[in-house]
């Protein structure tokens, strides 16, 4: 059974890449802020596209921008580290609650799947009489 840790957080992460106009070996830098994935604290995933935000309420949206201000305070991540990483998440680095909780998230998806037909007629048919089919 594995006891590893997984937490996230916001940080900034600065990219280096090649500019398209660029002559010779001119580089274009920039700072974006992402979510960052770690295990016991060593920093494993991050986002392939920035942080966004948003939220169900304008508080969801303050507490966003203010994890996103925290990031600012902690050191800049190089994306070129991440870029050597490769994901190795599997189910075993889950704890069992996590495991349970998934689970449990999974069970309620299923409730909400439904069988389509494999002939490409029938389904066509089921597709216009399903009132949930297609959403």
């Amino acid at each position: 059974m594995s006891d590893i840790k997984h937490t996230w957080n916001h940080r900034v992460i600065r990219h280096v890449s090649a500019s398209p106009l660029a002559k010779g070996t001119e580089f274009e830098v920039f700072y974006q802020i992402h979510e960052v994935h770690y295990e016991d604290g060593v920093p494993k995933l991050v986002t392939n596209d920035g942080a966004r935000v948003g939220g169900d309420s304008l508080e969801e949206i303050e507490q966003t921008l203010s994890l996103m201000r925290d990031a600012l305070k902690e050191p800049v991540l190089e994306q070129s580290y991440f870029d050597g990483l490769k994901d190795s998440f599997s189910v075993d680095d889950l704890s069992e609650e996590e495991k349970r909780e998934l689970k449990s998230e999974l069970d309620e998806l299923k409730k909400h799947v439904v069988e389509a037909p494999s002939d490409p007629e029938e389904f066509l048919k089921w597709l216009n009489d399903e009132p949930n089919a297609g959403c």
